[in-house]
């Protein structure tokens, strides 16, 4: 399985072609369309998690690697807070 490209680092990809305004409206609209049910459907997602990690991790400093795994140990919260990539990917 390939992992599509993923760079959490690269804010070039982010650009927003409407006013605060019309994203507010459309977010409005949204939110309407959106029953809560269709919210609390659970939907799995194909995704392999390591593969993502360890490419976001080839684009940092080897040396800190050991530091980021031992930060990203002490508790589930560390984990996914070291791991913005996965949840990234999750909301596209």
């Amino acid at each position: 399985m390939t992992t599509p490209s993923l760079d959490i680092f690269d804010l070039k990809q982010l650009q927003l072609h409407q006013s605060k305004q019309e994203l507010e409206q459309t977010g409005r609209k949204l939110q309407q369309e959106t029953s809560s049910h269709d919210l609390s459907t659970f939907v799995p997602v194909k995704r392999d998690p390591v593969a993502a990690i360890m490419m976001t991790e080839s684009k940092m400093i080897p040396e800190l690697l050991p530091l980021r795994h031992e930060r990203m140990i002490a508790s589930p919260f560390s984990f996914f807070r070291g791991t913005a990539e996965l949840m990234e990917r999750d909301l596209k």
